[in-house]
């Protein structure tokens, strides 16, 4: 009973932090007690900054300055689409932008709660990791489901998460727990920590995420190199990636999963000219490799945005996908097979989306968080930036509200944490 007083009294005295923890913890959950612990977490933090417990300085910081700036650009351009209902739907998607950067930093009060928030965001992984996987194997023992059960989109469909996205919350919580292996926190529970890394590997082979497992296995191999000293550690590094390529090479979904989505013998070349358009059938369609379709995607677009000059300012967020889904339809391409599909390139989507001024101060932002981390040395910053920077060549992170959060509460708390470092910002 003693120990449930002290640790309310802990809580109500200092409340900021737990709703961060809240906040980590949802991520790898639904979307809904996602949602519901963002918006607990932007009440608390309105109430302080009326309270005037909280300084306008902190807000004023390109930390917060280009998310607030990124989604008025987009209230702009929605309301100025033609369709403007889409157009309302991403801006209501997109007010996570704000009310996630404003929250962690309203809330951040310690250059020590880093560490804190991302194990209990990996906890959070590795507990829904664990629990897919059991539902998983619960399904094919008992159900008598197929083994792609444990495979792909379907095991992550228990909580509505996009296999895409959970490898990245995988991938950085092994990150994230092997840079905290060496603190005080689990010093002492090294082999519990090397356990649950074991089951995240095997989580992250299981989302069949091959772009996020190829640069997951790269960034981890140097990450081992750099976190433990030892000749015999960094062996193991090179022996994890042997065994990461041999676990591919060994599971037939997994194989097939990178021998053909890598496969490209395309020479698609995108026209305004329909008697040169090259128009695809049924079995070149079945035929595309997932590579394949990013390249076609991702080359309509831009071109037709160039040739509708369009470039400086894009379709407007509303717009897109429809400007998308008549030029699918000029090739081919749709209805029916690849109409509502995205670019599948971040990158690409916000200059389709919003032009090229946009994207530079995209860019900008990038650059931005990615000098502190290295200014601060923070490798596990400059890890988490590298992953997100690659796979967001691949996907368009910001289409879903977990793309969203996972970015813009992690990149934001690494620069709280940074600035922090750097200097007492409530001070």
């Amino acid at each position: 009973m003693k120990r449930i007083t002290k640790a309310f009294h802990k809580i109500t005295e200092n409340p900021s932090p737990y709703f961060i923890y809240g906040m980590a913890l949802s991520i790898p959950l639904s979307v809904s007690l996602g949602n519901i612990f963002i918006i607990i977490s932007v009440l608390y933090s309105v109430f302080l900054l009326v309270k005037k417990k909280l300084r306008l300085q902190q807000f004023t910081r390109f930390s917060f300055v280009f998310p607030a700036a990124y989604f008025l650009i987009i209230v702009l351009s929605g309301l100025l689409s033609k369709d403007l209902d889409q157009g309302l739907r991403v801006i209501d998607k997109s007010s996570l932008f704000v009310l996630v950067s404003f929250s962690t930093i309203a809330l951040y009060t310690s250059k020590h709660l880093l560490g804190k928030v991302l194990l209990v965001f990996s906890a959070s992984t590795l507990f829904t990791t664990i629990i897919l996987i059991l539902y998983g194997i619960f399904n094919i023992i008992f159900k008598e489901k197929p083994i792609e059960t444990l495979l792909f989109h379907e095991f992550t469909r228990l909580f509505d998460q996009h296999p895409v996205y959970f490898a990245l919350y995988i991938s950085f919580s092994i990150f994230s727990l092997t840079a905290l292996s060496n603190h005080s926190w689990l010093i002492n529970k090294k082999p519990h920590v090397f356990a649950s890394i074991i089951i995240l590997i095997c989580g992250l082979f299981l989302t069949a995420s091959k772009a996020v497992i190829i640069g997951f296995t790269v960034l981890y191999v140097f990450q081992l190199k750099t976190v433990f000293k030892t000749k015999r550690l960094k062996i193991i590094a090179m022996l994890f990636l042997i065994t990461s390529v041999i676990t591919i090479s060994s599971i037939s979904f997994l194989r097939n999963r990178f021998i053909e989505g890598v496969k490209f013998t395309s020479n698609f070349k995108p026209t305004n000219d329909l008697t040169k358009a090259n128009i695809f059938d049924s079995e070149n369609k079945y035929d595309i490799s997932d590579l394949e379709l990013r390249y076609i995607l991702g080359s309509i677009g831009l071109y037709h945005l160039i040739k509708d000059k369009k470039i400086l300012f894009g379709y407007g967020v509303g717009d897109t996908q429809n400007h998308l889904d008549y030029y699918y339809m000029s090739y081919g391409l749709a209805p029916n097979w690849f109409e509502g599909l995205n670019l599948h390139n971040q990158y690409l989507e916000i200059i389709v989306s919003l032009g090229i001024l946009t994207f530079l101060f995209f860019v900008s932002y990038i650059f931005y968080g990615f000098n502190m981390a290295l200014t601060s040395e923070n490798n596990l910053y400059v890890f988490y930036i590298i992953l997100v920077l690659f796979a967001f060549l691949f996907e368009s992170y910001f289409m879903r509200n977990k793309g969203i959060v996972f970015f813009i509460f992690l990149n934001t708390l690494f620069i709280t944490h940074s600035l922090y470092e750097s200097c007492n910002i409530r001070n």
